[in-house]
C-alpha cells in the first residue's frame, strides 16, 4: 500500500512539474497547490460516486495515453518504410548480458499491475465472464504496443544508448514539437496512473478491513453509492499531503528498506 501511495504521489508531481513547462505559475507556490488538488480531487469525487465513474475516467485517459503513442507506432512504420534496412545481429548481441537483464528486469515492472484489476471486483457485474476477457486483451494490447514502440524506436534512432528515447524519436518523426508531444503523453499518462490507483488502492484496504487486518472504520460503505467512502477520502489525502510536501520519496525509501529486509529473512 505505500508503495501505491507513494507512486501515487510521485505522478502527481510529475504531471505538475511537465504542466509548468507550459503554465509556469503552476511549478510553486498557490499555484502548485491548487494544481496538485485539483489533480487529485478529480478522480476522487468519481470514485466516491461509484466504481463505475471512475473506471469511465480511466477508460478516456487511457485511450487519451494510447492515441499518441499510436501516432509515433504509424508514423514511425511509414518511416521504416520507406528507410529499409535490416539490423544485424551483432547490435542485438552488442549491448552485453547486463544490458538484457536490465531490460528484462524493467519488462517485469511495466507488466506488472494487472492484478490491481482485480481490486473492485466486487462491483462488477459478472466477473466470472467479463474479467478473464479483459485481462487476457489488456495484457495483449500492452505486449503489442510496447513491441511496436521499440521496434519503432530503434528503427529511428537506432541501437544507441540514450536516456530519452522516445523524446528523440518523437524529434525525429514529428519535428521540433516532439518535445511537447512527449511532455503531453506523459501528463496523460501519469493521471491515468492516478485515477486508476484511485479505484483500486482505497478497495484493497477495504478488503484488508473486512478481513480484519486493517482497522475496521475502512470497511464502511456509503448508504446510497455503496464505495468504500472513508477508504477513497483517506486514501486521496494521504495522495495529497505527500505530492504537496514532497515526502513520497521518504516512503518510497521506506518501502525500498522493508522489501530488502523482507527478503534477508
Amino acid at each position: 500500500m505505500l508503495a501505491i501511495i507513494g507512486g501515487a504521489a510521485a505522478n502527481a508531481n510529475l504531471f505538475v512539474m511537465y504542466l509548468a513547462g507550459f503554465l509556469p505559475p503552476v511549478g510553486h507556490g498557490w499555484g502548485r497547490t491548487l494544481a496538485i488538488t485539483a489533480l487529485i480531487a478529480v478522480p476522487t469525487i468519481a470514485n466516491y460516486l461509484g466504481a463505475r465513474s471512475v473506471a469511465n475516467l480511466s477508460n478516456l485517459l487511457t485511450v487519451a495515453k494510447l492515441l499518441p503513442l499510436g501516432l509515433l507506432i504509424v508514423l514511425g512504420v511509414f518511416r521504416f518504410g520507406g528507410y529499409f534496412q535490416t539490423i544485424h545481429p551483432s547490435e542485438i548481441i552488442h549491448p552485453g548480458w547486463g544490458a538484457w537483464m536490465n531490460a528484462l528486469l524493467l519488462l517485469l515492472f511495466v507488466y506488472g499491475g494487472y492484478e490491481d484489476s482485480l481490486a473492485p471486483m466486487g462491483e462488477v457485474k459478472e466477473p466470472t465472464r467479463t474479467v478473464p476477457f479483459a485481462l487476457a486483451t489488456g495484457l495483449l494490447v500492452c505486449a503489442t504496443t510496447y513491441s511496436l514502440l521499440q521496434f519503432v524506436t530503434v528503427a529511428t534512432i537506432g541501437t544507441m544508448a540514450t536516456d530519452r528515447p522516445l523524446v528523440e524519436t518523437a524529434m525525429l518523426l514529428i519535428g521540433r514539437g516532439g518535445a511537447v508531444f512527449v511532455a503531453v503523453a506523459v501528463m496523460i499518462s501519469s493521471y491515468g496512473w492516478i485515477a486508476g490507483s484511485t479505484l483500486n488502492a482505497p478497495r484493497i484496504a477495504y478488503a484488508f478491513s473486512a478481513q480484519g487486518d486493517f482497522p475496521r472504520f475502512l470497511r464502511r460503505l456509503h448508504s446510497r453509492y455503496q464505495t468504500p467512502a472513508l477508504a477513497i477520502f483517506i486514501y486521496s489525502a494521504l495522495v495529497w499531503a505527500l505530492a504537496l510536501t514532497e515526502t513520497f520519496l521518504w516512503v518510497a525509501a521506506r518501502w525500498r528498506s522493508s522489501m530488502a529486509a523482507y527478503a534477508l529473512r
